[in-house]
């Protein structure tokens, strides 16, 4: 459909100039926009959600203050959503690390294992290969990684507690 509206505007001069699955070097950006459209949804409700927790007397507190617009974000809703933004990082990040059914169903991790993810690597390492193994070290080394990850997530953004006295 991309493709086809790009040719119609005459970006491309066929649809086939463009392998979008077949191609190594833009494959994983390919299968990544349909996991992208998939939570972007279930993001934006969570980010709304922390902003309805904002308390509407901060903001008219800082109005009446002579703070504009991007003051009011920047050092009223940007730092009260810390929270809600860390914990949306980790959830989305965990989600998009275990990003395993639409590559497979899409690409199977090729061309040229260019989109081959851990988690595709950890399942074909004990199907394809019977290495339960060392299927499982992997499975056990990525979960320690992605732990140390929502770990240095929630100490870098979260900070409850600073800057208040």
């Amino acid at each position: 459909m991309l493709t086809s509206g790009l040719t119609k505007v005459g970006i491309l001069d066929s649809p086939a100039d463009i392998g979008w699955l077949s191609d190594p070097d833009i494959v994983l950006a390919s299968v990544a926009l349909p996991d992208i459209w998939l939570t972007t949804s279930f993001m934006t409700l969570v980010l709304f959600a922390g902003l309805q927790n904002i308390p509407g007397d901060v903001l008219e507190a800082a109005r009446l203050d002579g703070a504009n617009a991007r003051q009011q974000l920047f050092r009223i809703i940007l730092p009260l959503l810390r929270p809600v933004i860390a914990v949306a990082l980790i959830v989305r990040g965990i989600d998009a690390a275990r990003a395993f059914d639409t590559i497979v169903i899409q690409t199977n991790g090729g061309p040229e294992s260019a989109s081959t993810t851990l988690s595709l690597l950890i399942y074909r390492t004990t199907v394809r290969f019977g290495e339960q193994g060392l299927a499982s070290a992997m499975g056990t080394l990525y979960l320690i990684a992605m732990l140390a990850v929502a770990i240095v997530t929630m100490r870098m953004i979260w900070r409850p507690g600073k800057g208040q006295s």
